[in-house]
């Protein structure tokens, strides 16, 4: 198993729209690396999640209530969602899973 894990940090004072959002997680996950372009929607986040993208990397989403504020409660559970099934792919042993740490 790698032990490199990257810590990305997501603040949630900065995420004001759900394109806010995606531009910001899009950026973070270097999405053009694993898809020919990423879709900025939630179809896009997954299959960006579930082509490798968050492996040895632990997701810190700082001041995520605000963000769930600001995107309103379904959209940002139904992010919250999507990030935790990345969490629950299983990958050979040389990754680490993805993982999501709400603050």
């Amino acid at each position: 198993m790698r032990e490199n894990i990257n810590k990305l940090y997501l603040d949630g004072e900065s995420i004001q729209t759900k394109a806010d959002f995606h531009k910001k997680i899009g950026d973070l996950l270097n999405a053009k690396n694993f898809i020919d372009g990423y879709g900025y929607n939630l179809d896009a986040l997954w299959d960006i999640l579930s082509s490798g993208a968050g492996l040895n990397c632990v997701l810190h989403w700082e001041n995520s209530e605000i963000s769930k504020q600001n995107l309103g409660e379904e959209h940002f559970y139904a992010i919250v969602d999507i990030l935790k099934m990345a969490e629950n792919v299983t990958w050979t042993e040389d990754y680490v899973p993805f993982k999501l740490c709400l603050e």
